[in-house]
């Protein structure tokens, strides 16, 4: 006869790996934060060194787009920020 697993250690093993997936999405936002940060600054220093893409034109853009959008664009401003925050 084969032993009975228990709901429990299911359930925490699932929970395990959730954890381990939500620290990998957790390092990869602060990685793209860091890089976004250094794309800026290298942008202002040295112009555009990625050929025809600018990150600054493309933020201004984004806001552009979120502040002609009214308060759907507050609404979606205040998300973005929020979940940028839930991981710190």
């Amino acid at each position: 006869m084969v032993p009975r697993r228990c709901s429990k250690t299911k359930n925490k093993t699932k929970m395990e790996i959730m954890d381990k997936i939500l620290d990998v999405a957790k390092g990869i936002m602060s990685l793209l934060g860091v890089s976004l940060g250094i794309a800026i600054f290298s942008e202002l220093l040295f112009g555009k060194f990625l050929g025809a893409f600018s990150v600054v034109g493309n933020l201004l853009t984004v806001t552009q787009n979120l502040g002609s959008a009214g308060l759907a664009g507050l609404v979606a401003l205040m998300l973005i920020i929020s979940f940028v925050n839930k991981g710190k």
